[in-house]
């Protein structure tokens, strides 16, 4: 094949326009690369960054807020399958620690250190079982503790009817209602019966337990002036057993139904307790 004088053949031209094409792309690639950007890279590379934090849920990529501190921190939580019941914020550091001691022995049913960690919280805080939730745990230690043979239940029954104060009594009294046969109940029956330990108690105690001792129908109705003051649900009980009419029934049985001093005694207690 013939060719003009300045054109160069066919196969030439081909030749040089491939290099001419691989220099350009090799120059190219090197003047335009960059970095490349995490968030070009596909999903499931190894690259983290600025990819990682916006992928991520608004859920996770947002920070969590930090947690108060000083006197508005939340107490940190008892773990545990079931931690013992939390101490009210108004009570003192030392009761506090003292409560949950207690709290927690009682958890774990070791009677012996309970009743010690109770008398060791009556130490710092002799009015810990006027609240709802150490007074249940007086009540099921008491029944507990009676079950051993150690010096254990003389040294808690004498806590309960010695240094509880009024709270004591109603301890020993709500043994004997609610867990009658029971050994804490008679050992609490046989506390009762000692007026030094009755004195401790309130005017409302006192009068409940001298209705349910009384034995005659003239000593009742001798109380019920003083049930018309000093009453409440438990002297209640007593009197509605009273207001009833006997008819056949046993001579010994006391049945007051029409007597006047029983339903004003009884509205009585009513009135003070819708109040």
């Amino acid at each position: 094949m013939t060719t003009s004088g300045n054109e160069l053949p066919s196969p030439i031209r081909i030749g040089i326009a491939g290099v001419l094409g691989t220099v350009v792309v090799i120059v190219g690639a090197a003047v335009f690369r960059a970095p490349i950007d995490d968030q070009c890279l596909p999903t499931g590379t190894a690259a983290t960054g600025r990819s990682s934090a916006q992928g991520a849920s608004p859920a996770r990529a947002q920070k969590a807020p930090a947690p108060p501190s000083g006197d508005n921190a939340a107490p940190a939580k008892t773990t545990g399958s079931s931690p013992p019941a939390e101490v009210p914020a108004n009570v003192p550091a030392d009761s506090r620690d003292a409560r949950a001691k207690f709290a927690k022995d009682m958890q774990q049913r070791r009677i012996k250190e309970s009743v010690a960690s109770l008398l060791a919280l009556l130490e710092v805080d002799p009015t810990a079982p006027a609240d709802s939730d150490v007074r249940d745990d007086v009540i099921e230690l008491a029944m507990r503790v009676t079950l051993l043979e150690s010096g254990e239940p003389e040294a808690l029954f004498d806590a309960i009817s010695s240094k509880m104060g009024t709270v004591g009594a109603d301890i020993l009294y709500e043994l004997i209602t609610t867990r009658g046969g029971s050994r804490a109940a008679r050992r609490a029956e046989d506390l009762l019966k000692n007026q030094a330990v009755r004195a401790r108690g309130s005017p409302a105690l006192r009068v409940a337990y001298e209705l349910r001792v009384a034995k005659t129908c003239d000593d009742k109705i001798a109380l019920l002036d003083r049930a018309k003051t000093d009453g409440d649900g438990r002297a209640l009980g007593h009197l509605q057993m009273l207001n009833r009419d006997c008819g056949r029934r046993s001579r010994d049985e006391c049945c007051l139904k029409d007597e006047p001093k029983l339903k004003e005694a009884m509205d009585a207690i009513k009135a003070a307790r819708s109040n």
